[in-house]
């Protein structure tokens, strides 16, 4: 039986050469689904079958399963990494999922991160996607991250290997609180405490089940507010996981990401990829930390100074009116 704890990868080099080659198509009496993006690896030799998915589709976990049963890879790598392992262990019951996580009093959870957390950016990151995706699991009757379950039975079924291939969400995170400017970080905490109580509308579930990925939609319409999320959100995952595709040894992979990677891992197949600057995190723990007390501490006054003027307001009203 293969462990999915497979996800620590040694490399000589750490940066890869571009010696790739895009294969467009691959042979059609495989009848593979339209999600699958067929590349070569000339460092490797290996074959990569790319599924994109949407975390939210049941038809992504079928794909999976059909991709898999037909190629029957020697390895199958999945857009995860070991701090969110838990996901190929919930239960595929969206009822049971999204009562587990309404259990959870979101808005208290949230103030107590802030005030206990020592990593408040992460933690918080976390428990508004867990409120979001319970959500959309109970609107739409599938639990996130179904076809990452789908790859991980079928990696028990054929005893195949499974790697975790996405870069730590821990990393991710704090690069991208160090990519805020000042002004950002404000309005992004001010803006994930008020996230906490919003449902996702008929719409946004009408466009999920028109088979986009959920998790790089919500990214791109974050960066449309705050610019400075997309890169360590969303491009460098691309360049981290095209890294990963490209280095495991084996003849065939299939590999499972999200269907707004897919474009990014092709557009970065000819790139050359410096893992270890993907991986760097510059600023000081404890620095950081002490900034988010402090814009903790700006935003309440942000408020405090906001009550005070509507107070004013209001008693000059008053003496306007009856005296």
């Amino acid at each position: 039986m293969s462990s999915f704890k497979e996800n620590e990868i040694k490399y000589e080099n750490e940066t890869i050469s571009s010696n790739i080659n895009l294969i467009e198509s691959e042979n059609k009496e495989l009848e593979l689904p339209n999600c699958v993006t067929v590349l070569k690896s000339s460092i490797t030799g290996a074959t990569i079958y790319l599924i994109g998915t949407a975390h939210v589709s049941q038809i992504s976990a079928n794909d999976v399963e059909k991709v898999i049963d037909l190629i029957q890879p020697d390895a199958i790598l999945i857009e995860l990494c070991a701090q969110r392992e838990s996901v190929l262990r919930i239960s595929d019951d969206p009822e049971l999922f999204a009562n587990n996580n309404s259990n959870i009093d979101i808005k208290k959870e949230a103030f107590r991160i802030l005030k206990e957390s020592n990593n408040k950016m992460t933690d918080l990151f976390q428990l508004l996607l867990s409120s979001m995706l319970s959500s959309a699991a109970k609107q739409l009757q599938v639990v996130p991250g179904a076809e990452f379950r789908a790859a991980f039975r079928k990696s028990l079924e054929y005893r195949t290997k499974l790697y975790l291939i996405d870069r730590p969400v821990h990393i991710t995170l704090k690069r991208t609180w160090a990519a805020l400017t000042k002004l950002e970080k404000i309005r992004l905490l001010y803006y994930l405490i008020r996230s906490f109580s919003l449902n996702i509308s008929s719409e946004d579930i009408e466009q999920i089940k028109g088979n986009n990925d959920l998790l790089t939609q919500m990214v791109q319409e974050l960066s449309a507010i705050f610019p400075s999320l997309l890169t360590p959100l969303l491009h460098e995952r691309d360049l981290y996981m095209t890294y990963q595709l490209r280095s495991i040894q084996a003849k065939k992979i299939v590999g499972v990401v999200g269907l707004g990677h897919v474009k990014g891992i092709q557009n970065n197949w000819f790139q050359n990829i410096d893992r270890e600057a993907l991986m760097r995190i510059t600023a000081n723990p404890q620095n950081q930390q002490q900034n988010i007390i402090n814009l903790i501490k700006l935003l309440l006054l942000k408020y405090i100074v906001i009550l005070f003027s509507i107070l004013i307001l209001m008693i000059v009203i008053i003496i306007y009116y009856f005296y």
